[in-house]
């Protein structure tokens, strides 16, 4: 078999199960981490989890900042190349084995594969960083974890891949796939009763290349999942039939923006807007340059609620899941709102006295303030970075994204057309039904400079120490997979079964757009 044949292994964490593409020295293959068949507890999570490329701009590129960002601003970086090249390699776990391996003994290799750092041209602080690899970032920084796959990468100047990175210049890239038990300490969500398991697909960057002004990960999960039996569907054996037999796993997906102080426990209560089930194909925004919304043009100005706070997934099989609660969905939040936050909302006290709150509260509060918004819960982003924009996407599996695109957007608006020459044109979005496999593309990215303050002004980008390098986390409030019943314990109310659209009474009727907003198109 040649040295570079792909072929996969699984590894075991706790309950935890997926498949990983590594070559015949075990070592990961290029294009970074690719993660297949992730379940936990044989509960699927996802098909497939993916990040192999980082996106920079820097200043020979562009002398100002602009959202979405042009294609030709960018430059795309493969992980894994000669020049951009492995530097450590570890799987933390229970055991190891080839996929294609039937009854055999599993190999029991918990270990660091490969580890070159020590050889390199870095500060002691992200060496440091590379080795520890089984560490979430904050605010999830104490959070056990029961098993990780990471991989860190290193590109060094000067370099054809990156002319803007000088002699002693690096631009370092770790994946970090964290993996914790199931339960509910730390708590997941406010009232701390529901269960899951948490999954962190982190990715950090370190570099000390002045001239990188942004920097941008892509990810991609095909997501699945099985459906959870609670004595509500007509066929008892339904749960069995969908985690044995059914490979292509049908998934929904619910967004919502939350309301910041609820006043009462109905979705039009709960939230400013939701899509439950998303039924087109969306590409939208998360935060903009650090905030939950866009600044309005008021005097002084006021931050609209046109992004998005969470999403859900639930197995399309029987019924839509629970909301709030979700006791057997994948759920991520980038923001909780106010009333959910420690000491900023009244709504806090009224929690804790009916249900008593959770003792581990700064996974909801968030670190990075926003100054001026008093009743606007502050986002789950690392403080390192704050002026972050994220976006997302939500299309059907079958989905092909344009490959000469380099902003996120363009991967989904545009397609690529051959006529007389090659074009790009709009696409829509397609529609997507209960029968559906659908993927999860999630794009965070960082910029290195001023972000604008509500209520007028800017907040100054944080200062750097001389010759430390610009350093941050991305995606680090992770992803958590329940997979309990729907029953009454595990969730505080819940609107079982209930969903539609909140567009201040708009709905969509076939007249969806790609770039959609709480507040309508």
């Amino acid at each position: 078999m040649p040295h570079d044949a792909i072929h996969k292994i699984k590894v075991l964490m706790g309950l935890w199960l997926t498949e990983l593409d590594v070559r015949n020295d075990m070592l990961p293959p290029p294009g970074g981490l690719k993660l297949r068949h992730i379940s936990h507890d044989l509960y699927g999570l996802a098909s497939l989890v993916a990040a192999d490329h980082i996106f920079i701009k820097t200043a020979a590129s562009t002398s100002e900042v602009s959202y979405p960002p042009s294609n030709l601003e960018w430059k795309s970086l493969s992980l894994g190349t000669p020049e951009f090249k492995l530097c450590y390699f570890s799987i933390g776990g229970d055991h190891t084995k080839p996929a294609n391996t039937k009854g055999k003994q599993a190999l029991h290799k918990p270990a660091v594969y490969y580890n070159s750092v020590e050889n390199l041209n870095l500060p002691s602080k992200v060496k440091e960083k590379i080795s520890k690899a089984s560490n979430a970032a904050f605010p999830y920084h104490n959070t056990a974890v029961c098993g990780h796959v990471s991989a860190a990468y290193i590109l060094v100047g000067p370099t054809s891949a990156l002319s803007a990175l000088k002699e002693d210049e690096y631009l370092v890239v770790i994946q970090k796939y964290l993996f914790t038990n199931y339960g509910k300490n730390p708590p997941h969500e406010p009232t701390g009763t529901l269960e899951a398991a948490r999954f962190f697909p982190l990715i950090e960057f370190h570099t000390n290349c002045k001239a990188i002004e942004q920097i941008r990960i892509d990810y991609q999960l095909d997501v699945g999942l099985d459906f959870v039996y609670d004595g509500s569907a007509s066929d008892p054996s339904a749960n069995a039939i969908s985690r044995l037999k059914n490979t292509t796993k049908p998934t929904s997906a619910g967004i919502f923006r939350d309301g910041e102080v609820s006043y009462g426990m109905s979705l039009d209560a709960l939230f400013t807007g939701y899509e439950k089930p998303v039924k087109y194909e969306i590409c939208s925004y998360g935060l903009v340059k650090g905030m939950p919304g866009t600044l309005t043009e008021d005097t002084p100005p006021k931050i609209a609620p046109t992004t998005w706070d969470n999403i859900h997934f639930w197995s399309s099989y029987d019924r839509l899941s629970s909301t709030p609660g979700a006791p057997h969905a994948l759920h991520s939040h980038w923001r909780w709102p106010v009333a959910a936050q420690e000491g900023r909302s009244p709504m806090i006290g009224l929690i804790g006295a009916i249900k008593g709150f959770p003792s581990n509260k700064e996974q909801f509060t968030g670190s990075v303030a926003l100054p001026g918004a008093v009743l606007l819960g502050w986002p789950l982003i690392d403080p390192c970075l704050p002026n972050q924009t994220i976006q997302f996407a939500i299309t059907n599996r079958d989905f092909v994204c344009n490959p000469k695109a380099l902003s996120f957007e363009d991967k989904f608006m545009k397609e690529v057309v051959q006529k007389t020459a090659e074009s790009q044109i709009d696409r829509p979005p397609g529609e997507i039904v209960k029968e559906n496999a659908i993927s999860f593309w999630m794009s965070y990215q960082a910029s290195d400079s001023d972000r604008p303050k509500v209520g007028g002004g800017i907040i100054k980008k944080p200062t750097r120490a001389e010759n430390a390098p610009w350093s941050g986390a991305f995606f680090i409030q992770g992803l958590y997979l329940a997979h309990s019943n729907e029953r009454a314990d595990n969730l505080f109310v819940g609107t079982i079964g209930v969903g539609g659209q909140k567009y201040d009474g708009k709905e969509l009727n076939g007249t969806a757009k790609w770039k959609r907003t709480p507040l309508g198109q």
